[in-house]
């Protein structure tokens, strides 16, 4: 019998990813499938939450389904480690602009048409994610596995 998926042997971060995935997935769902609901949550006033402001809601729900794909290949035992390392960065660069963004607003106190703190409460969470990826690119890349391809020298 062929095995689908990578074992936690040959890829540490193995549940990592699949946690990862299966949050991702239920957050572009429910962007996705209640987007009212979602910005009633966060909006500074109903009248923030607009049909422009719910579909808006709904493209960053399907962006961030999207965006797991890679993901979830990359928990298959034919995923190479460049694979995996691409999924990661497709992850954390989105990340690597959505925490200064909510920072900088936060700090200028520019107006987002949310809730005081929201845009912390949006930006905080992030960060430990983001930093585990800095460090599994930085010091932990073979989590992503063994590469098995033979490099050819010409």
């Amino acid at each position: 019998m062929v095995n689908m998926f990578a074992t936690r042997s040959e890829f540490p971060l193995l549940p990592a990813f699949a946690l990862e995935a299966f949050a991702q997935i239920l957050m572009g769902t429910i962007a996705l499938v209640a987007p009212t609901w979602t910005l009633s949550n966060i909006a500074q006033s109903p009248l923030f939450i607009s049909p422009l402001s719910t579909f808006l809601l709904q493209v960053g729900g399907t962006l961030l389904i999207g965006v797991t794909v890679p993901l979830l290949e990359s928990l298959s035992a034919n995923a190479s480690p460049a694979e995996r390392r691409l999924a990661y960065n497709v992850l954390g660069v989105p990340e690597l602009i959505l925490i200064p963004l909510c920072l900088g607003k936060w700090v200028i106190n520019s107006e987002s048409g949310m809730d005081e703190g929201k845009l912390l409460q949006l930006a905080i969470p992030i960060i430990p994610f983001l930093a585990f990826r800095i460090w599994c690119f930085g010091w932990r890349r073979e989590w992503f596995g063994q590469d098995t391809k033979s490099i050819k020298k010409a």
